[in-house]
């Protein structure tokens, strides 16, 4: 076997080591901190309008003409601790209905 390579292996499985360490302590840090949220700040995934269709000179039996896909934009949400740094990201809302007296 090639030196180099042996060498590179052994390096490669030794940083392999030190992430699943390292995640392990982060994950640990995580779950004891006594987390301080930032205020979610609106992030959407957005997927931009483009057209479809299928390549000139494939025009089969089942040839696709050109469609106009829309803009579409998924609602996301994300915030982060101000302690440790942990990033949370969510889509999931709660719909509210408030009540108030009309005079």
């Amino acid at each position: 076997m090639n030196p180099t390579a042996s060498a590179a292996r052994a390096r490669l499985s030794t940083l392999e080591r030190e992430l699943v360490s390292a995640k392990t302590r982060v994950d640990l840090l995580e779950r004891s901190c006594v987390h301080q949220w930032s205020s979610p700040v609106y992030t959407p995934d957005v997927r931009e309008a483009y057209i479809e269709a299928d390549a000139p000179g494939t025009m089969g039996i089942d040839w696709r003409p050109a469609t106009h896909v829309p803009r579409s934009e998924t609602p996301k949400w994300t915030r982060t601790c101000a302690v440790c740094g942990k990033t949370e990201t969510t889509t999931k809302t709660i719909e509210r209905v408030t009540t108030s007296p009309s005079f």
